[in-house]
């Protein structure tokens, strides 16, 4: 089908479904939705095999790890109290959410693996932590550069009024210490599996959520991933190129 290599790029670089999609499904302003019946959007439902033997699982284990305490009391927390985080506990949470735990060939980065699995080590997520309370570092927005474990200040300042008109005016966030903006370079991860790839990118913002989540808990913080937000905004806040990186997930911290 394809001549060279570079017909192949430049055929899929136009014409991803996924891509389309992408764009498809962001917010451009807040849709009121029709309303729907309780049963539908409010009782959540399990599924059951009634018909085939059931075997009760034990509950009561012998011994529980730290693991699994922080696992029990994991949930998504939407109070917060403007704490002041330390530059130690930051740290400690980018490391343990996002960071390189191992280089297997001393000098090749493209042997680094991370907290996370990622499809074919590619890791095309980026992240953008936006503090506003913290006890070391000023308030602004930064990149985490994964390589050196380091921050680099892209913006200073406190950017809670330009966070809150994107996300539906959800107040609760004010008092939070750090929000973590997490963008997705398609092509990273698309090069090499083409349209599956974005199932991938989807897959991997969910494990890097559940680090964030288990790590807030981990240093006695709360945490609430937000879904709705006007993307185009927060990838023009960032200074991102929307097609070929953009804003995937938004995660508060404090």
């Amino acid at each position: 089908m394809f001549k060279t290599k570079k017909e192949m790029e430049d055929f899929f670089k136009e014409n991803k479904l996924s891509r389309l999609f992408h764009e498809n499904s962001k917010f451009t302003y807040w849709p009121r939705g029709k309303k729907m019946p309780y049963e539908v959007v409010e009782k959540i439902h399990y599924k059951e095999y009634p018909r085939f033997k059931r075997i009760p699982l034990p509950i009561k284990f012998s011994k529980k790890t730290s693991l699994e305490r922080i696992l029990e009391k994991r949930r998504s927390i939407r109070n917060f109290n403007k704490k002041k985080l330390s530059l130690s506990d930051i740290s400690k949470f980018l490391f343990y959410s996002f960071g390189i735990t191992k280089v297997i060939t001393k000098g090749n980065w493209d042997s680094a693996r991370r907290t996370y699995p990622s499809a074919g080590g590619r890791y095309p997520l980026e992240v953008y932590p936006i503090v506003f309370h913290s006890k070391d570092i000023e308030s602004g927005v930064y990149h985490y550069e994964v390589k050196s474990h380091s921050l680099e200040l892209l913006k200073e300042g406190n950017f809670m009024l330009q966070i809150l008109e994107n996300i539906h005016g959800q107040r609760w966030v004010e008092n939070c210490s750090m929000i973590i903006l997490i963008s997705a370079v398609f092509d990273r991860t698309q090069a090499k599996y083409e349209e599956r790839g974005y199932r991938f990118i989807l897959m991997e913002t969910g494990e890097v959520l559940q680090n964030v989540s288990l790590m807030s808990t981990a240093l006695g913080l709360g945490s609430c991933a937000i879904g709705g937000f006007i993307d185009n905004n927060l990838n023009k806040f960032l200074e991102l190129d929307e097609k070929e990186e953009s804003v995937i997930n938004f995660i508060v911290v404090g």
